[in-house]
């Protein structure tokens, strides 16, 4: 009987213990993960001219999406997505509040820092370049939000890099053209030599190869830009998580209740 009227400390810790993971999961701000992904496919196209086979080259297709990669995280790309969001607007001034005596450009840099925080990219290198964009926030709107915008900068870099390289390649070779033309001027109709004719010729050929490697280039660019995911927001937050909580706050519990009914036992004794 005496044993019976000491084992009221189990189920007591154990009712205790489940009350509490119910209010720590009821009072805490539930957390959600929103994720979307990108591939960036590596051209494959045979090129018509020799004048660009990097674009061909695995080693640099990965060193162009580790940088594309490290510049969405520049904070000049975060800036532009706090710009482009009303809720990232309002914490801004919410943390300029919190923190009156930091100057503009000192807080606009530490809020952009507090952002990174909750943003993750994973990139996968090889013949497609896979981001994978995720963000946790309480607020599962903006995250999908967030996500989405860097989806967008990320297709806008490609784009850019693409047309960027091919432009730079046309103009340089453009350049060598019209210099080939201005030395063949300089001479007069009998001195022209040949082999430099030839040579313009040759860059007259190249150029015209090159601007239709150029168009295919920029055509099967789009083609190769592909979105895997795109971010929706769950029915269920990341955390809390009921069942695990709201088993260990019990299970615990029901540790303690055991560690009290052997101490009292032990001093009845």
């Amino acid at each position: 009987m005496t044993g019976l009227k000491r084992f009221w400390t189990i189920p007591f810790f154990v009712i205790v213990g489940a009350l509490c993971g119910l209010a720590y999961c009821a009072y805490t701000i539930p957390l959600y993960e929103i994720s979307g992904s990108v591939g960036l496919l590596r051209p494959t196209l045979p090129p018509v001219s020799n004048y660009m086979p990097e674009t061909q080259n695995r080693w640099v297709w990965i060193r162009d999406g580790l940088a594309m990669k490290n510049m969405l995280l520049q904070d000049s790309v975060l800036y532009d997505v706090i710009q482009s969001s009303e809720v990232l607007k309002e914490r801004l001034e919410l943390f300029s509040i919190e923190f009156p005596a930091l100057q503009k450009d000192d807080l606009t840099s530490n809020f952009i820092n507090k952002l990174k925080k909750s943003i993750k990219i994973q990139y996968t290198g090889g013949d497609a370049n896979i981001f994978i964009f995720t963000v946790k926030d309480a607020n599962p709107g903006l995250a999908k939000e967030i996500v989405s915008q860097l989806m967008s900068q990320l297709k806008s870099l490609y784009e850019e890099a693409m047309f960027k390289r091919n432009s730079l390649s046309l103009d340089e070779l453009h350049v060598k053209t019209l210099a080939l033309k201005q030395e063949i001027g300089m001479k007069s109709k009998n001195d022209t030599d040949s082999y430099l004719q030839s040579r313009l010729n040759a860059a007259y050929d190249a150029e015209a190869k090159l601007y239709v490697e150029n168009i295919l280039q920029n055509i099967q660019s789009k083609a190769l830009l592909k979105t895997i995911n795109d971010p929706y927001i769950p029915t269920h937050p990341i955390w809390p998580r009921w069942d695990l909580l709201i088993f260990f706050s019990t299970l615990t519990g029901l540790l303690i209740g055991v560690t009290f009914y052997y101490l009292i036992s032990r001093s009845n004794e």
